[in-house]
């Protein structure tokens, strides 16, 4: 706001002194005037008539002067006023401008304001619900367990759906995301008292109290599960697998509670579908046992703690060595070897079996070209391969570059394969050991008749010879039956063309009954174990 000098200060403005200044000014002038004047009139004039005249118009002089002296000092009085009325005007506007622009000001906050909610409410939604479902996520689930820590307890189910990304690939992600919709709303139907959420992917929670949770929610879910889910005009069968841990027993945080039901959950996946599971103390036993030994493998590895063994594979009089099955060790520091039954398995879970089996290719063929060296020829080099590699599109170039590097005949290398290993994906399976068969390698199957044993499956897959069970030959004495099913096999076997090893030979009784049963080759603890390579040298060196 402006300030000019000239403009009075409203405290500067006194009507009273103001008025009384003037009138003050106007009684002085006027008594000097008339003391004075009428003295110089009478000392300069004496004829009556003239001082009369000279009286006259000395009053109208006395009049035109003081209206002079009023209008000076009213003027600049009065034009301060104005000027103070002007400011005054100007500053009202500038008042009426701003208070325009604050009511402007104020509609915008107002709107922002209400932005500002919408957004809140928006990203509440989007931290705390799921776009897809409007299910709570993972973060309102920890949230609801924190709440009421002193109630009676709760109940945390994690559901996860079997096959998911399966029936994606095979249906679509729309079709997908429509049976999202669909199960979580056959799930929010089991109670009013049982809170579902969607924590990711095809993973759903169910929250509790405990006193709330019986066991028929648990047989309402399998319930929900025994039927098909109508989704975009198809019918579906879906399975699911379930943990279920307690709020405080099993677990006395948020985040804790989650982790041991995941647990739980993990090991229903385990079992058989729509199998539900109990958080126990031993689950986390289990699980710190499988880090430990994954642990331990992966340093095997930088430890060198791994050797080969060889297991001899005679021709049925036992004059010779045919063929040596290579079979991995671990002879872990400080303790005795450990058998291939107990890590074997576990490598197949966690996929390390890729690492072991290219270790054990590679050593394999390093200790056979140093036999061919030493002039140790006219056997064979038996491999075992896992599921795992028979379903990696990548191990056939790999195991071609091996072969190639390291300059092994194909003609002296065979993998063995198990039943269960090539049915996991049949057609998978014929394919690539067809291109197997193409580089010159010769297959076998192992463990014929533990499991499928169907001749249709024999005719089609490209083998060179079956390992007949040692579950065919365990019993002893023979029954005549076990007799005509070992001669059946092999006749068979012959018939199209395939070689037949008999393994699992342990004593001399089980050897003799086989050795007239025109098997080609025999193989078992009877005939010779597994040993290092340095006693297989020696073995061979004998039958020289």
């Amino acid at each position: 706001m402006r300030k000019l000098k000239d403009i009075p200060r409203p405290d500067q403005i006194s009507p009273a002194k103001d008025s009384l200044k003037i009138a003050l000014i106007y009684f002085i002038a006027a008594g000097i005037w008339i003391v004075f004047s009428d003295r110089a009139v009478l000392m300069i004039f004496d004829d009556p008539e003239t001082i009369s005249f000279v009286q006259t118009y000395k009053g109208l002089l006395f009049v035109l002067v003081t209206s002079l002296l009023l209008y000076l000092a009213l003027k600049k009085r009065i034009s301060g006023y104005k000027q103070l009325a002007n400011q005054l005007s100007e500053n009202y506007q500038e008042l009426e401008i701003t208070h325009d622009k604050l009511l402007d000001t104020k509609q915008e906050l107002s709107e922002k304001l209400k932005e500002l909610k919408e957004s809140k409410k928006t990203i509440y939604n989007q931290a705390f619900y799921d776009g897809l479902t409007g299910l709570p996520n993972k973060n309102k689930l920890l949230e609801d367990i924190r709440e009421n820590k002193t109630d009676s307890g709760k109940v945390l189910m994690l559901l996860d759906l079997n096959n998911f990304g399966k029936i994606n690939n095979y249906y679509g992600f729309k079709f997908g995301d429509e049976l999202l919709k669909v199960v979580s709303q056959k799930l929010k139907s089991i109670s009013k008292k049982i809170k579902v959420y969607r924590i990711g992917g095809d993973e759903f929670a169910l929250l509790s109290q405990k006193n709330w949770f019986i066991k028929s929610s648990t047989r309402r879910i399998k319930e929900i599960f025994s039927r098909n889910f109508a989704v975009l005009g198809h019918e579906i069968q879906v399975s699911f697998c379930m943990g279920v841990a307690y709020f405080p027993e099993d677990a006395d945080t948020a985040l804790e509670l989650l982790k041991k039901s995941e647990t739980a959950m993990n090991k229903a996946k385990e079992q058989q579908k729509n199998n539900i599971e109990y958080y126990q103390e031993a689950m986390d036993r289990e699980i710190a046992n499988y880090l430990k030994l994954d642990e331990d493998l992966n340093s095997a590895f930088n430890n060198n703690e791994f050797e080969l063994f060889f297991q001899p594979i005679f021709d049925v009089d036992r004059k010779k060595i045919r063929k040596l099955e290579a079979l991995i060790r671990w002879n872990k520091t400080g303790q005795d070897y450990i058998s291939p039954r107990k890590f074997i398995p576990f490598a197949e879970q966690s996929g390390l079996i890729h690492k072991i089996d290219n270790w054990v290719l590679e050593k394999a063929c390093q200790q056979k070209n140093l036999w061919n060296e030493m002039g140790f020829n006219g056997f064979s080099l038996a491999v075992n391969l896992s599921a795992r590699q028979l379903l990696d599109e990548s191990f056939y170039q790999q195991l071609r570059e091996q072969l190639e590097n390291r300059k092994v005949s194909c003609s002296e290398l065979e993998f063995e394969i198990t039943e269960s290993t090539i049915m996991k994906n049949f057609p998978g399976s014929i394919n690539f050991l067809k291109k197997i068969k193409d580089l010159g390698v010769k297959v076998s199957l192992d463990d014929f008749g533990s499991e499928y044993s169907s001749l249709n499956y024999l005719l089609k897959l490209p083998i060179d010879s079956i390992k007949i069970d040692r579950t065919f030959i365990s019993d002893t004495p023979w029954n005549e039956r076990q007799h005509q099913i070992i001669e059946a096999i092999i006749e068979l076997a012959k018939i199209i063309g395939l070689k037949v090893t008999v393994e699992g030979i342990e004593t001399a009784e089980q050897y003799s009954m086989i050795q007239n049963k025109q098997a080609d080759y025999v193989q078992g603890f009877y005939l010779g174990k597994p040993v290092p390579a340095g006693e297989i040298q020696q073995m061979l060196q004998k039958q020289r």
